[in-house]
């Protein structure tokens, strides 16, 4: 009896079996589960995406013409010349007002220290960033400099066109205006333009009338308004000119036709039929046929008797 097996030590047995079983699985999974699984990334948390904004001026280069300025006001061409040298190094890191100012304060430092080359070096920076540069308040030897470098750079703006038209102009009369044209090149040619006048049919569109300009001494051209296009109420027209180096064309007025006003030509009011002087001869010549007439008449009559009396008829012809 000892030995016989018992259904509940048989039942023992498995569940132990079991237990067993599963404790070496949880042993395994834990042994090879990091080996055989699967690696998932961890979740990542992208910082969102800051558009890109320009770099900021740096510091230095305002604060270098800050204290040029400053130098300047104070005379002291070292200070100045060093912090000038430290603003044009940067000088693309500027507003272009700033950038003109630094080119403007080099170019007189160097006119101060009476260095000829470096004054037409800094000028023609100067020029180079500004070609109308043209300071009133420059001494005349500066101004000079500023001259001899803007001949050494290539001319790239138009001319100017300078002139001073009459207030007015009689009608059907030609009129002769005199047009300055200048330019470091020199002026190259100078055009009168004239609109179109209407058109006879809407299909017809003429063009407008060009009429180049003859020039006296190379500056001054000569304008010349044809008398059929000086009618009232006004001339309208424009002139345009070119340099030598081709640039242009430059026009004046800059926008539209300048209006030249044309006087009207006198009146001459009618005298009435009363002031004409063939009216008055024409009266003269009837009355005095009319006397005349008379007086062939009367003599022609016969001698009336004496004592008697009769009716006289007396026709008169006029002419």
């Amino acid at each position: 009896m000892a030995n016989a097996v018992t259904p509940w030590t048989s039942t023992r047995v498995l569940v132990l079996a079991l237990a067993r079983g599963a404790i070496a699985c949880a042993a395994s999974g834990l042994a090879f589960g990091p080996a055989l699984a699967v690696p998932v990334p961890p979740p990542t948390h992208e910082a969102p995406t800051i558009p890109a904004t320009p770099d900021p001026v740096p510091p230095s280069a305002r604060a270098a013409l800050e204290r040029a300025r400053i130098c300047w006001e104070a005379v002291d061409l070292a200070c100045a010349a060093r912090e000038l040298t430290l603003a044009r190094a940067t000088l693309s890191d500027l507003e272009p007002a700033e950038r003109l100012e630094v080119l403007r304060l080099s170019a007189e430092l160097a006119l101060a220290g009476d260095d000829r080359e470096a004054a037409r070096a800094r000028c023609k920076d100067l020029l180079e960033l500004e070609p109308r540069f043209a300071p009133t308040t420059w001494p005349e030897a500066w101004r000079t400099v500023l001259d001899e470098a803007r001949r050494l750079l290539p001319d790239r703006l138009p001319p100017r066109i300078t002139l001073d038209p009459p207030r007015s102009v009689p009608a059907r009369k030609p009129v002769t205006l005199a047009v300055k044209v200048t330019d470091p090149s020199g002026a190259g040619r100078c055009e009168l333009v004239l609109p179109a006048t209407p058109p006879a049919t809407p299909e017809a569109l003429p063009a407008e009338l060009r009429l180049p300009l003859a020039t006296r001494d190379g500056e001054t051209f000569e304008l010349l308004l044809p008398a059929e296009r000086v009618r009232p109420p006004a001339v309208l027209f424009h002139v345009e000119a070119w340099d030598r180096a081709g640039n242009g064309p430059t026009r004046w007025p800059e926008v539209g036709s300048h209006a030249l006003p044309v006087d009207a030509p006198p009146t001459v009011a009618t005298p009435p039929l009363t002031e004409r002087w063939w009216f008055w001869t024409a009266i003269g010549a009837v009355v005095v046929g009319g006397a005349v007439a008379l007086a062939l008449a009367l003599d022609d009559a016969p001698a009336a008797a004496p004592g008697s009396s009769g009716d006289l008829a007396v026709t008169i012809e006029l002419p």
